[in-house]
């Protein structure tokens, strides 16, 4: 029994009951891994390669590194030379070919058995003679004599040139020779005969151009069009109003 307070006794003290406190959701399971920075690293490498896993196989997106054998690239370069033109053919010959109606393209090549042969008749002036490129123009339908044009100096190691022959609508051809000093040919090939284009149309008056129906429909109307503007002297002297195309211009 306790005493009261006016007779100097203390009241008894309540217990204080503690608060209730929310309930806690459960945590997951924590794998027990140690602090140390190796397994740190370790758990990291796991977890990258197990996505790289589900993606794929990892071999399969590793660079693929192709062994090359130097046998096989020399073979594949031998190939490749193979394809590629030669740069002579060992036979004495000259080409002759029109490339428009103002020049020629030539090219030829000179055997050393043909080099030979020009030193033993040239004798003593081979040393001295030199390779020449002879332009002419060969014999019209009626006949006659090639005419000589023009000479060309070329070094023993050019085998092609352009020519300028400045007359269109001829036959041309060339002789490579071999000429000494006092004025001695020895003649090494002679090309083919080329014909150079026309730079103009043709004057024959029987072959005429196919007029199509629409372009004549065309040329009907803008006649009739122009019609009022033709003088009547010229619609007195019978000036016909469709016009058909001269060729000048087509």
């Amino acid at each position: 029994m306790s005493i009261p307070k006016f007779l100097g006794g203390t009241m008894p003290r309540k217990k204080k009951e503690p608060a209730a406190q929310p309930e806690k959701a459960p945590r997951a399971p924590r794998s027990r891994v140690s602090s140390g920075t190796g397994a740190k690293k370790e758990t990291a490498s796991k977890r990258s390669r197990a996505a790289t896993a589900k993606k794929g196989d990892v071999k399969s997106l590793s660079p693929v590194r192709r062994v090359v054998n130097r046998q096989s690239l020399k073979a594949a370069s031998r190939a490749i030379r193979s394809w590629e033109l030669p740069s002579r053919y060992g036979e004495t010959k000259a080409v002759l070919l029109a490339r428009d109606p103002y020049w020629i393209y030539a090219y030829w090549e000179v055997t050393a058995d043909r080099q030979e042969a020009a030193k033993t008749e040239l004798g003593d002036e081979y040393a001295r003679s030199g390779m020449v490129l002879r332009v002419f123009q060969s014999a019209g339908p009626e006949g006659g004599e090639p005419v000589f044009l023009y000479d060309v100096d070329v070094r023993p190691y050019i085998t092609s040139w352009y020519l300028n022959v400045h007359r269109p609508d001829r036959e041309y051809f060339i002789e490579i020779v071999q000429r000494s000093p006092s004025g001695r040919l020895f003649v090494h090939a002679r090309s083919n005969v080329v014909t150079t284009p026309r730079d103009f149309a043709t004057p024959s008056p029987e072959k005429k151009w196919h007029v199509p129906e629409t372009l004549a429909k065309y040329f009907r109307r803008e006649a009739r069009s122009q019609q009022a503007g033709i003088s009547s002297a010229s619609a007195a002297e019978g000036m016909p109003f469709e016009r058909f195309p001269s060729g000048k211009g087509l």
